[in-house]
């Protein structure tokens, strides 16, 4: 397929990154885009005035709790958009219903630079790849050094000391408060997935998991689960947390300094670089129960299967996505992101950044992506369902897991 048969091609493109014109208008200097919004905006107009002659238009942009409902209208009305965004946690249900196309760049005369293995395991089911990730968004423990400082629990050289077990976290929230008076811990459980987040955290670190191993029965209600959540009530019993606190709550009380660490993901490293007035420090997740892991997901592109199979506007597709793989660089620099191609990741420019060099970790292993199955909607919503009923409404994790495993066995699609 030669250029010339490119030429004039329009895509469309749905994402979830907002609308940011007064920073985006006319700007193609991807050094001027600061957080997810004006860096997709901005690689966007760059791209359109690369000289492809493709153009990209963006359909839809949508808070995410209302963006993948209107994905499955516009499928359902044949208006789907060339190109989608989505989790990697979200693909396995329009592959296995053939809506979207199996990547296989080659065939289209593409080359997409090489992936590391977070990256091509988010984008790959059951050996087949089916998305280009663009990032890899994990949480993080975000840090108020000088709180910490304060307590007189940083180490010699001032850095952070990780805890090394449950116990020791408690232990070490309990020394925050007593000799600070600040609140230990912060995290979002109000109308967010934080607390659900932290919850399959320590699960998959005690080697659990939420399916079966061949993916087709729910395991939400395990000894691995019922620790968990005991430990997340332990830390709202103590004090150590706010469980009334939601997403905005949650990162202002930190920017305040009112409190000492936050679970929280790459996406508020710029953020928290720029607005802290205090030594902040971003690093990997604590290994609390034996296995390095952290909940994890990628943001991906995947290509819609159109009516005739059109290979010029697949090739287009495909052309637009090894442009957005070829500028990781710039998306990991504009939000906080990891990098999704092996040299973004190991070059110097890359680790240089802000925080970056310290969640190298999670970036090269500790990142663990949600099971890959027909239905994580459903399995994900079981989840929360039973953490949010043990930490907001004081039922016992026993029987809220109990009931969370119910409602997974009674919604989970096989």
């Amino acid at each position: 397929m030669t250029p010339e048969q490119l030429k004039g091609t329009k895509l469309t493109v749905a994402d979830y990154h907002g609308q940011c014109p007064e920073a985006t208008d006319g700007v193609t200097d991807l050094s001027k885009a600061t957080n997810q919004c004006d860096t997709f905006g901005i690689l966007v107009n760059k791209f359109n005035a690369s000289g492809t002659g493709i153009t990209v238009e963006r359909v839809a942009s949508a808070d995410w709790n209302d963006y993948m409902a209107a994905i499955d209208t516009s499928f359902a009305g044949h208006q789907q958009a060339d190109v989608i965004e989505m989790n990697g946690s979200r693909v396995a249900p329009y592959a296995s219903r053939g809506l979207i196309l199996p990547i296989d760049a080659a065939k289209y005369g593409v080359d997409i630079p090489e992936l590391t293995e977070a990256g091509a395991s988010a984008a790959t089911i059951d050996g087949t790849q089916q998305a280009i990730p663009f990032d890899i968004a994990a949480e993080l423990i975000n840090v108020n050094l000088d709180i910490l400082g304060d307590a007189g629990v940083l180490g010699p050289d001032g850095s952070f000391v990780p805890p090394k077990s449950a116990d020791e976290f408690l232990q070490l929230c309990k020394t925050i408060k007593e000799k600070t008076g600040k609140q230990p811990f912060g995290l979002a459980f109000v109308d967010d997935m934080a607390s659900t987040w932290l919850f399959m955290t320590s699960v998959w670190q005690q080697g659990g998991d939420f399916v079966n191993a061949d993916g087709s029965a729910p395991t939400v209600n395990t000894p691995e689960a019922e620790k968990a959540l005991t430990f997340l009530n332990e830390l709202i019993k103590l004090g150590y947390v706010d469980n009334s606190a939601d997403y905005a709550t949650s990162n202002q009380d930190f920017l305040n300094g009112d409190v000492a660490m936050v679970f929280n993901g790459g996406w508020e490293v710029n953020n928290f670089v720029t607005q802290a007035k205090f030594h902040y420090y971003a690093t990997d997740f604590p290994n609390l129960w034996g296995k390095p892991s952290v909940l994890a997901d990628s943001d991906v592109w995947t290509v819609s299967r159109n009516k005739g199979d059109d290979p010029v506007k697949y090739r287009a597709a495909l052309e637009f996505l090894k442009f957005l793989t070829d500028n990781n660089a710039g998306w990991a620099r504009g939000t906080g992101l990891i990098p999704v191609t092996k040299e973004v990741l190991a070059s110097d420019e890359y680790r240089s950044l802000p925080q970056r060099a310290n969640y190298l970790k999670t970036a090269e292993s500790y990142a663990h992506m949600p099971p890959q199955v027909a239905d994580y909607s459903a399995l994900e919503a079981a989840m929360r369902a039973g953490v949010t009923n043990s930490t907001l409404n004081g039922v016992a994790p026993d029987a809220a897991l109990k009931e969370a495993q119910a409602q997974a066995e009674r919604d989970f699609k096989r």
